[in-house]
């Protein structure tokens, strides 16, 4: 019998439990000991089924998204970004042997006070501006001398300007802003944060074009259009809060269902603030071509 007390003793002790236990069941606790890894115990009891609690307490399950619902969250919604978009275009203009803007028959475009392109009064061939910050672009129009057709600025480098593309959904300018206008054989390259708009658009934006008549469908204006799709600037005071001559909602006839400036079809008119011009693409017939609703002085 001594000899038995001393074994059982001695099993007790190796799974870290005292002799002075033997009254408890000593047979049984020796039989569950003998079957375990000491490493295997909770050192601290655990819930007493072997293994450390994970996410709330008593459910065994970890706790994912809001407590209680089981959904996980859905992440914080985006913040609106103010600032103007690298690549935007201002001061649109359009002209031809007809327009006789030089005569003042037609009034001048300009981006917030620079005009775009008018007639020197000390020579024929016409002079151009470029508001500080924005580059002055040729985009022509085939079928038309090399110095008449399409031009516009295009916004470089301005206090506060955007280049980031990773925040191009959460600007907050109108619907319908244009951006990255290019004609795709007289002015190609032209980019919208960053993105050449002859391949395609940042994200938030659409791709639309408008194919020139006289380049028997091989070239085309394309151009980047603003979704809002956060509807960060749906209120007049936002929408005319762009600079004046800002370009919005650029329509080609060929493809009505592009050209929406703030919401509104170009073809029907332009926002309280705005104004439309166009629309203009040599061989086509009057009416027909490239229309767009410009910021009113």
């Amino acid at each position: 019998m001594l000899r038995w007390t001393v074994l059982l003793g001695m099993f007790l002790m190796a799974c870290g439990q005292s002799p002075a236990l033997e009254s408890m069941g000593s047979s049984r606790q020796a039989a569950i000991c003998l079957k375990c890894d000491p490493g295997d115990w909770d050192p601290g009891g655990g819930t007493g089924g072997g293994t450390p609690d994970a996410g709330t307490p008593g459910s065994g399950t970890p706790d994912a998204g809001t407590p209680g619902s089981g959904t996980p969250d859905a992440g914080t919604p985006p913040s609106p970004v103010s600032g103007l978009p690298q690549g935007m275009t201002c001061g649109l203009t359009y002209v031809n042997e007809s327009t006789e803007w030089w005569l003042g028959t037609n009034r001048l475009i300009d981006c917030a006070g620079a005009v775009t392109i008018y007639q020197c009064p000390w020579q024929s061939w016409p002079c151009t501006e470029k508001a500080d910050g924005y580059y002055n672009v040729f985009d022509g129009d085939f079928g038309l001398a090399s110095h008449f057709g399409f031009y516009h600025q295009e916004l470089a480098s301005v206090p506060g300007a955007v280049y980031d593309a990773s925040l191009s959904a959460q600007l907050r300018i109108p619907q319908g802003t244009v951006c990255g206008l290019q004609h795709t054989y007289n002015s190609p390259g032209k980019t919208c944060l960053g993105v050449d708009s002859r391949w395609g658009c940042p994200s938030g934006w659409v791709r639309r074009s408008a194919v020139d008549d006289n380049s028997d469908g091989q070239h085309a204006w394309v151009w980047c259009e603003y979704q809002d799709p956060n509807h960060f600037c749906t209120d007049l005071t936002c929408i005319n809060s762009m600079p004046r001559g800002a370009v919005c909602g650029v329509t080609g006839t060929d493809s009505w269902e592009a050209g929406l400036c703030a919401g509104k079809a170009t073809a029907q008119g332009c926002p309280t603030g705005w104004e439309r011009h166009g629309y203009f693409d040599d061989g086509r017939p009057g009416g027909q071509g490239v229309g767009w609703c410009i910021k009113s002085p």
